[in-house]
């Protein structure tokens, strides 16, 4: 079916295909012209899912990653925190890490509203970065702009590669319960994360970067499932909203397939979505 401009708007999302631009909020990306299938090749709407997902896990990892760098009771950069939160608690006895953004909505200087706290517990005998060292990531009521988090996160240090870049195994069993009470969506994930930069300047994450490689299922809301494959290394970064790079293949129940190119690497709003072999610019905002 060609793309019409019958347009699903969700959470601050606009993607409009009846023209050559497409607009979007930053980190979420989504279009339809079906409200009735969402698992037709023609409703996009679960690249929102997916990209949500992403960046959302993403930044709990980058939250204990950073909190493992300070000392007892330390709290995190303050391109993460306002007023006294969020509280760190760094227990080197039992190898948890504790990161606690308060009961109600903090605003980061990253622009994110969190709320609740993220912990990580590492394996015993090993620092938090050696090589070996096993994490696990869990949640207690932690919102990410309104958002709840679920699950786990798995990251199995795998050392550094031939680059000296440190790199992680990350397999992921995570839900998030959207704001709204506008449902439920999950994904099993399979990821390796690169350390570009950043890993010499620990406790200041905002010169971190990582790029993502693997596959994941995602199931969403009204329990569709989707596959995405990062046909080409999705790059991120601590200070950019966007991002950067990559290229994901999504694949529906019915074999359709979609794609989004994130760019060559520039922190900037623009990004390419393909739809039955027609490209359409986007424009994030």
């Amino acid at each position: 079916m060609p793309v019409t401009n019958n347009i699903i708007m969700r959470s601050k999302v606009l993607l409009s295909l009846s023209t050559a631009v497409v607009t979007v909020s930053a980190f979420i990306f989504a279009a339809s012209c079906s409200k009735s299938n969402s698992n037709s090749a023609n409703n996009y709407s679960y690249t929102s899912d997916h990209v949500l997902l992403e960046k959302s896990f993403d930044d709990a990892q980058s939250i204990v990653d950073e909190a493992a760098a300070t000392v007892t009771g330390g709290g995190l950069s303050t391109y993460r925190t306002t007023a006294t939160y969020p509280k760190v608690v760094n227990d080197t006895i039992d190898n948890i890490v504790s990161v606690d953004f308060g009961p109600t909505d903090i605003l980061g200087k990253d622009g994110v509203s969190r709320r609740g706290a993220v912990t990580v517990t590492y394996s015993k005998d090993t620092k938090y970065r050696d090589a070996g060292s096993v994490h696990t990531i869990t949640f207690n009521k932690f919102y990410h702009n309104d958002n709840q988090l679920l699950g786990s996160k798995i990251i199995t240090n795998m050392g550094n590669n031939l680059y000296g870049q440190p790199y992680f195994s990350i397999t992921t069993s995570g839900y998030i319960e959207l704001a709204d009470s506008a449902g439920l969506i999950s994904w099993n994930c399979a990821r390796t994360r690169t350390w570009v930069t950043g890993f010499t300047t620990l406790g200041d994450c905002t010169d971190d970067s990582y790029q993502l490689t693997g596959h994941s299922t995602i199931t969403r809301a009204d329990h569709s499932v989707i596959s995405a494959d990062i046909t080409q290394s999705l790059v991120t970064s601590v200070g950019c909203r966007w991002i950067e790079k990559g290229i994901v293949k999504y694949t529906l129940i019915d074999g359709s397939t979609s794609i989004i190119d994130f760019g060559v690497g520039n922190c900037d709003a623009q990004a390419t979505l393909t739809v039955n072999g027609i490209a359409h610019n986007i424009i994030m905002q």
